[in-house]
C-alpha cells in the first residue's frame, strides 16, 4: 500500500517522523546510557526525564556590545541525539538527521533508487537546491552529520559554500532588530521560496498549549 502526501503539512509529519524513528534505530539501547556532566532536566512538566529522547546542552556565546554600549550574550540550548567513543577513547557527541526521498517527478529531483550507491553527491546537491535552509540549520547545530556516510560539520560547510561569519552576522542584526522593540512575542519565518525572513510581532498568548487557548482558537 502506497500513502500519498500532496501537501506540504502531510510532508512535513512524515520528515518529522522519519527523523525521530531514524534516531530511534541507529542508537544502541542495549548498553549503559551515556551520562551527561549535569543531569537536570531543563523542562518543568511531568514526564520522566529518563523517556528525554535526546540529551541537552547549555551553550553561551558573546554577540559584542549593542548600540548603548551594553555586552550582548546569547545562550542557547543545544541538543545531542547520542555519542561515539573514537579509537582513541574521546568521547563524540553525534546529531543524527535523515533525509526522505519525495517524488522526483514533482520535486525537480532524482531517483534514488538509481542514483544513491553510486551518485550520492547527486542526491546531497538536489537536497541542497530544494531544501537548502535545512541543512544549514542542520549544519550549524550538528557536531556530526551521519547518514549513510559521515561528514564533519566545517568540511560539510565548505561544500556547501556556508560561510560562519555570515551566519553569525545576520544573526546579530535580528537580535539588534529585536533589541529595538517592545517587549513580547514574535514569530520568525522563513519564506519557502525565497532567501527572506520575516519577523511578525504576535498577540499575547497565541501559541499556548493550554486547553483554554485551544478552544478560544477553534471559536
Amino acid at each position: 500500500m502506497y500513502l500519498i502526501f500532496d501537501n506540504a503539512k502531510d510532508r512535513a509529519t512524515e520528515a518529522l517522523y522519519i527523523n525521530q524513528n531514524f534516531r530511534r534505530q541507529v542508537l544502541r539501547r542495549d548498553g549503559e546510557t551515556y551520562k551527561m556532566k549535569h543531569t537536570e532536566y531543563p523542562f518543568d512538566d511531568d514526564n520522566d526525564q529518563n523517556d528525554a529522547s535526546c540529551a541537552y546542552k547549555y551553550r553561551k556565546f558573546s554577540l559584542g556590545t549593542g548600540a548603548d554600549g551594553k555586552p550582548i550574550e546569547l545562550v542557547v540550548r543545544t541538543e545531542h541525539d547520542g555519542v561515539m567513543v573514537r579509537v582513541n577513547g574521546e568521547v563524540q557527541t553525534l546529531t543524527i538527521k535523515a533525509f526522505n526521498e519525495w517524488d522526483s517527478t514533482q520535486s525537480n529531483g532524482v531517483d534514488w533508487r538509481s542514483k544513491l550507491d553510486g551518485q550520492k553527491g547527486a542526491v546531497l546537491a538536489t537536497e541542497l537546491k530544494n531544501n537548502g535552509c535545512k541543512l544549514v540549520k542542520w549544519t550549524v547545530q550538528a557536531h556530526v552529520i551521519l547518514g549513510t556516510q559521515q561528514l564533519r560539520p566545517m568540511e560539510f560547510a565548505q561544500n556547501i559554500t556556508l560561510n560562519f561569519d555570515n551566519c553569525w552576522g545576520i544573526l546579530r542584526v535580528i537580535i539588534d532588530n529585536l533589541m529595538k522593540r517592545k517587549p513580547g512575542k514574535y514569530l520568525l519565518m522563513k519564506d519557502p521560496h525565497a532567501p527572506i525572513v520575516r519577523l511578525y510581532g504576535l498577540p499575547d498568548g497565541t501559541f499556548d498549549s493550554d486547553d483554554e487557548g485551544r478552544s478560544e482558537d477553534d471559536n
